[in-house]
């Protein structure tokens, strides 16, 4: 999906220190305890294609969740980049930097909740 999309965020919403270990080259990080109700700065188009992603899962869930709430209309929760092992997707731990794996909700795409699409590599 990554190779056939363009002008997408990769958004990282683990701790700032998570974050610093490891993390997908290019993507930003807004943890999910900072998402609240305000509009986030950072993210500014809110239907632009958002691909959330955190450690296991659980915070990107939640923080696709509230994005939602928020208003953002294309946001697709890729699940975590240390669960494992599982199947990978190509385009995704092709990105990854040092040791992860991708897993989560991930049906490529073909589940679709208001805002909120889910995928699943693992599946």
């Amino acid at each position: 999906m990554m190779e056939e999309e363009t002008g997408y965020i990769i958004l990282d919403v683990r701790t700032a220190q998570e974050y610093r270990e490891k993390h997908i080259p290019g993507a930003i990080n807004i943890a999910n305890e900072s998402i609240g109700t305000e509009d986030i700065s950072e993210l500014p188009d809110k239907d632009q294609l958002i691909l959330v992603y955190c450690r296991s899962g659980n915070r990107s869930k939640q923080a696709s969740e509230k994005l939602v709430k928020l208003g953002y209309t294309n946001i697709i929760e890729i699940g975590g980049i240390n669960v494992g092992p599982v199947k990978q997707s190509p385009a995704i731990s092709d990105k990854i930097t040092e040791q992860g794996t991708t897993t989560g909700y991930n049906k490529a795409i073909k589940k679709k909740t208001g805002g909120l699409k889910y995928v699943c590599y693992q599946c």
